[in-house]
């Protein structure tokens, strides 16, 4: 991977969790919205957003409103990104910090076990 598509997709990981912190107002985004991390193709043309979701409302219903709100979140990533053609962005659900959680919690169970 080369230097700048690493810069792009720290840049687009940054813009993206300002603007789903900040200027989302999509009811059905609840909750917590992390991005997780951005991979770009090496001919820039397209970026994944992998995003984490802990929320007490469906994941999918969540997941939706990303997705409804893509072109919002392009357009605040061109504006942000100097660049003459912008990555079409795509969400993609990580599961990663769930797993990670559920393992942390069965270490701790099981300490807690190993401890009596």
């Amino acid at each position: 991977m080369s230097v700048r598509q690493r810069k792009i997709e720290s840049q687009i990981r940054r813009v993206a969790s300002m603007v789903m912190l900040r200027d989302l107002e999509d009811p059905r985004i609840t909750g917590i919205v992390s991005v997780t991390k951005v991979e770009i193709t090496p001919d820039l043309r397209e970026a994944k957003i992998y995003v984490s979701i802990l929320s007490s409302a469906p994941e999918a219903t969540v997941f939706q409103g990303l997705v409804h709100a893509q072109a919002f979140v392009q357009r605040e990533v061109a504006k942000a990104l100097s660049m003459r053609v912008v990555p079409h962005l795509s969400f993609v659900l990580d599961h990663s910090l769930k797993k990670q959680a559920e393992i942390d919690r069965l270490l701790a169970e099981s300490k807690g076990i190993a401890d009596d």
